[in-house]
């Protein structure tokens, strides 16, 4: 079984829950921008003027250090990752992870 770290596009599924201090701003623009990543957003619920977090669930599609980066950038923020499922480079019995507040590492380079 190889080491190596790969290129290739990953897929990542994963729940977040958004602090209300940041239902104001573009936290899932920045995950494209700044780590050229595409983000399906597969559901979700923010209100603008709310008092309360919002949440989204999304896949996020590209190389898997771009991925590992912009899951450390959400957690940087205190969004909180409720669950995590890593496709394409995983065996099939760690599909689906639940992820508390910890620094990704190591998850692409199994």
């Amino acid at each position: 079984m190889s080491q190596s770290k790969s290129v290739e596009p990953a897929s990542v599924h994963s729940r977040i829950l958004v602090p209300q201090k940041y239902n104001r701003q573009p936290v899932i623009s920045r995950l494209v921008s700044r780590y050229g990543l595409t983000v399906n957003i597969k559901a979700a619920s923010l209100a603008s003027d709310s008092d309360s977090d919002g949440w989204f669930d999304l896949e996020l599609s590209g190389n898997s250090q771009k991925l590992t980066n912009s899951l450390s950038y959400l957690q940087g923020l205190g969004v909180n990752l409720l669950e995590l499922a890593i496709a394409n480079h995983i065996q099939s019995n760690q599909h689906s992870l639940p992820f508390p507040n910890q620094i990704i590492t190591g998850f692409f380079s199994l």
